[in-house]
């Protein structure tokens, strides 16, 4: 019964988006567009349709930049990094999630860096750098706890799934200790170790 809710509050959601694309097209409103693509991507990245989400945060990027909305355009790539998670190209994500962690600090976004940090250590972990992945979570996630910031659950998900991933590469002891020394480092400090380039 639960299923069944979930998909039809998730159609609906659909709907609605779809609905706000085409009033926003109607009004040749590009922020607009851009952020009913970005709810699209959302919303079937949520039901695991990975092929068109990956389409939608592309267009949500495409308009994002002509406009020069900086914000939205490294969103929608950090979205598809996680698309290139899901698809096991960890050196296509980290390429997106490094440029999307310049651009966050570009536009000086503390929470937006300490999401991106999550979001890349999930790569970082793949391609044989757990133990900097577990520092760069905990930075992150300490940067966030000292600013009372709030993770939108598509986000939250995602980085509970990286931070499991990356405990399971390392025992307890060493997952721990990078846990610690993470809890240490500053933000400009872990953005430093996540563009890092030795992978």
């Amino acid at each position: 019964e639960q299923s069944i809710t979930l998909l039809a509050e998730s159609e609906l959601a659909n709907r609605l988006a779809e609905e706000g694309l085409a009033l926003f097209r109607e009004l040749a409103d590009p922020a607009g567009m851009a952020s009913a693509f970005n709810a699209l991507g959302e919303i079937a990245r949520a039901n695991g349709q990975d092929n068109q989400a990956k389409h939608n945060y592309q267009e949500a990027v495409v308009i994002a930049e002509r406009m020069g909305n900086t914000r939205r355009k490294y969103t929608s790539m950090a979205n598809l990094g996680y698309i290139a998670q899901h698809e096991n190209d960890h050196q296509q994500a980290i390429e997106l999630l490094r440029q999307t962690l310049a651009l966050a600090r570009e536009m000086k976004n503390p929470n937006d860096i300490a999401i991106n940090l999550q979001i890349l250590a999930g790569s970082l972990s793949e391609v044989g750098e757990p133990e900097r992945a577990a520092r760069l979570l905990s930075a992150a996630d300490a940067a966030l706890e000292r600013r009372g910031a709030f993770v939108e659950p598509s986000d939250q998900c995602e980085i509970d799934r990286i931070r499991a991933e990356v405990r399971g590469l390392l025992d307890e002891t060493t997952f721990q200790a990078a846990w610690a020394q993470g809890r240490k480092m500053t933000l400009e400090q872990a953005v430093a170790e996540a563009l890092r380039e030795n992978v």
